[in-house]
């Protein structure tokens, strides 16, 4: 419900929801993701570099392990095979 004077709340989830925050490289099922959506359900948008959304990027919070903070740049690791 908007509040007086037409100024409407902002419908933003904290910088830091379950010790998760954007761009945190995270494991999911043995692979390596990024979060690029949080949600205060505890409820993760997860993809890849390339934008590949995880199982329609909705994972709880519950069935990840952070492996890394964010930082300045966002690296991925990549295997070649020959």
């Amino acid at each position: 419900m908007p509040t007086k004077h037409g100024i409407r709340k902002r419908n933003q989830a904290e910088y830091v929801v379950h010790r998760y925050r954007l761009f945190d490289k995270v494991q999911y099922q043995n692979n390596e993701y990024f979060i690029f959506g949080r949600r205060k359900t505890g409820y993760f948008d997860m993809r890849t570099l390339t934008g590949v959304k995880v199982k329609n990027g909705s994972i709880s919070c519950k069935k990840l392990k952070l492996l890394e903070k964010s930082k300045k740049y966002l690296t991925e690791t990549r295997l070649q095979t020959t």
